[in-house]
């Protein structure tokens, strides 16, 4: 191969304007009425500028990742990359959403798509979603992508050394007083107690 030249294409207004034909459509059914304030607009556009500039932060260091030939450079890059993509997600969310709690399951999701795409090396480690429809505040959504990020980008690079297949689950449950998100695998395990790790990224689950 002598060289490669890939072609990107920005669809995101494409896909908002189908979005609002959409709704346009389903109001026209039941006669309502759409409007939007300007306050509102710019709000959308001020989320979705956000998220477009951290996307592009994000595809700036993977095509600085695919220059090196140090493994440790690019596990290091692929780490980051994940790190920005999961708040891209949360802002992607909030240029369509009302001001007021993150749909955390739908959230999620994207997150997850994200980190298979990031660790399709690992295609014989499957990441499911699953549980009840949880809600968050902004801030709160935020920390827990980073949390999930972590713990599941964690179980890519440890849980599995000398296996050939395995599974990793992100489980959201619904209580009376109290819910719970948990990141759940079937690798070789370890005693967190015990273990003297210090990386970055446990350091941010503990923060």
């Amino acid at each position: 191969i002598i060289g490669v030249l890939i072609g990107e294409r920005d669809v995101s207004r494409d896909i908002r304007k189908e979005q609002k034909y959409e709704e346009l459509v389903r109001m026209a059914e039941t006669n309502t009425t759409f409007s939007i304030s300007s306050e509102e607009a710019a709000r959308r556009e001020v989320h979705h500028r956000v998220k477009n500039h951290l996307q592009l932060i994000a595809s700036i260091m993977n095509i600085q990742a695919r220059k090196t030939d140090n493994e440790e450079v690019k596990q290091a890059f692929r780490e980051n990359i994940s790190r920005v993509l999961s708040i891209a997600s949360i802002n992607e969310l909030l240029s369509y959403n009302e001001e007021g709690p993150v749909p955390l399951k739908l959230f999620l999701e994207k997150l997850r798509k994200n980190l298979i795409l990031l660790h399709e090396g690992a295609s014989s480690v499957s990441l499911t979603l699953e549980g009840d429809e949880l809600t968050a505040d902004q801030t709160q959504a935020t920390d827990i992508a980073l949390v999930v990020n972590e713990l599941v980008s964690n179980a890519y690079k440890h849980a599995f050394e000398g296996r050939s297949s395995g599974k990793i689950r992100i489980i959201l449950k619904k209580g009376e007083r109290y819910s719970s998100i948990t990141v759940q695998d079937n690798g070789t395990g370890y005693d967190f107690c015990e273990d003297d790790r210090n990386s970055f990224g446990m350091s941010l689950v503990k923060m």
